[in-house]
Formats: structure tokens, sequence, C-alpha cells
């Protein structure tokens, strides 16, 4: 099948120390579409552009109004005194039109454009200060359990920069504030089982060497790194989906899987989060749950 896109400038090196050009950022996003828009689908996205490579400043771009193609999804948000058109990416040639922009990265937000306001999944950011991997590990782990013993299925991934991302799929009902609220409890929980290694703090200053439990990405209209984008760093690293066994491998870190080898990996393994959707929960007994647990 034809693509609908004329891909312009394949040749411009984007990623400079590595020579990954725009078409191979092109190629890889057609690539891995068959995984990753089943994560995307219906999201509101936000694009990291970088025209002059990410050895120059990019910007970050919302708003497409008038500038999507015409078979091109969007979602029209509210905002004061009118609105933004976020393009959303349902096919294949979304992908290869948001690459063809200089994206690098893709952003979607944790709802979909026929219920902006119902978030379907929580995100925990595990954010480490120091290069200590260890501690970021125990962490998730530790997030898991937590969130498992309350009924909820987990799923895991390296953000392709610092950390990982603990996410849970949810029945869409609470809104935003509702879901911040659940996942700063079970934060608190989580930090205070080992506070000398994790905190709820959001000052850079008291956190010292601890590990972040990061929630404030589950609110209207905040966003996440899609599963399989691309990082803006050296080695073009992408955000990628794990296997919890994953969690414990020798030489594991959030940039370990990059842009070279995550096609031979989904074609071996496929998309570990293939079930997320299908293993979304209601938070009704798990908020009682955790109210017991906090009490």
């Amino acid at each position: 099948m034809a693509n609908k896109v004329e891909v312009t400038h394949p040749d411009r090196v984007l990623f400079g120390e590595d020579g990954i050009t725009k078409g191979e950022l092109v190629d890889y996003y057609a690539e891995v579409a068959g995984v990753m828009l089943p994560h995307l689908k219906g999201r509101p996205l936000t694009l990291w552009r970088y025209p002059r490579g990410i050895d120059q400043q990019g910007f970050v771009q919302q708003d497409f109004s008038g500038a999507l193609p015409d078979w091109m999804h969007s979602a029209e948000v509210a905002k004061q005194g009118g609105t933004l058109v976020h393009p959303v990416a349902d096919s294949r040639d979304a992908l290869i039109w948001i690459a063809n922009q200089n994206c690098v990265t893709v952003h979607s937000w944790l709802s979909r454009r026929d219920r902006l306001d119902a978030p379907d999944q929580i995100i925990f950011d595990l954010d480490p200060s120091t290069s200590e991997f260890a501690a970021v590990r125990a962490a998730a782990r530790a997030c898991a359990d937590v969130l498992g013993d309350l009924g909820l299925a987990v799923y895991l991934k390296t953000t392709g920069s610092r950390g990982l991302h603990v996410v849970v799929p949810l029945s869409r009902g609470p809104d935003f504030d509702t879901v911040r609220q659940f996942a700063r409890d079970v934060a608190e929980v989580v930090a205070a089982d080992d506070p000398a290694h994790r905190t709820v703090e959001q000052r850079k200053d008291k956190r010292g060497d601890r590990i972040y439990l990061d929630v404030m990405r589950n609110a209207y209209a905040q966003t996440a790194v899609a599963p399989y984008a691309v990082r803006a760093r050296r080695g073009a690293p992408v955000a990628t989906p794990l296997e919890w066994d994953e969690l414990d491998r020798r030489g594991l870190r959030s940039d370990r899987f990059t842009i070279r080898d995550i096609p031979k990996r989904i074609a071996e393994n496929g998309d570990p989060w293939a079930d997320l959707q299908r293993r979304a929960r209601s938070l009704t007994r798990p908020a009682q749950r955790l109210a017991k647990l906090r009490a």
C-alpha cells in the first residue's frame, strides 16, 4: 500500500553523534506502528520537534490548527479563549506524517478524545536523583506489589531517559482529580515502606538521593512519553514496554533499548503490553482497599 505521506529531506541528520537521519526515524516509526498504534488510539498527542537535529534547541507543539492533512484524525481541546487541535495517530500513515515533522518524541494524553476528562491509565513516574539504578528497580517492584495487592494490573516501561514508568490500565469512570489522588495515596504507601530511598517530595532540593515517585502526570491535559517513542538523546533510546522479569536482568537501564534494536525485539517477542487494555479494572474496590490499608 502506498504511503499518503511524501517524506521530505530524508537525509537530514537528526542525531549528530550517531548519524541517524530523518529517513531512519520515519522508517522506525513506520516499522513499529503495528505495536505502537493501539497505545495511541484516540489519544491527543504532543510532538517534540527537532528540525535542526537534537543538538539544537527543539520545541514542543500541541496545536496543529489548520496544519493537519484532511485524512488525519485530531482532537479538539477547549482552552481559555479558543481551542487546541491535537494530532491523533490512528494509522501508520499518521505516524509517518508525525515523524516527517521532525518529531523525535511523541507524548500522549492519559485519556482519549471521546472522553477527555476520563483517564484510562495511571502512571507512576519513578525519577531517580542519581545514576544508581538498583533503587529505581526496587521502587518499581514495590509499586507493583502494592497495586497488585489492591487488585490492579500493572505494566512497566523504560522511559528512554532516566527512570521507569509503572502503568495501570483503568476502566474509564473517575475523573483526573480522583485518579491522581489515588495515585498519590499509593505513592505515599510505597515511599513510607523505604523512606531512605523513596520520596513523594516535589522539591528537588529536599529529595536528596532518593527516588521521586511522581504522580503529577495523572492530571487533565498532562502527557507522558508514549510506548515505543524515541527520545532526543544520544543513541536514540526508546521508551520500551518490558516484561516484569526483565526488571532483574543485568544491564537493564532506562536507555537500554534504542531505535536500532527495538524492531528486532518486537519481531522476536511481540509487545509485552499487547493485553494492557483488556486488563483495565475499575478503581472502586482498589480505592476501598487502599483506604483500609492507609487507616
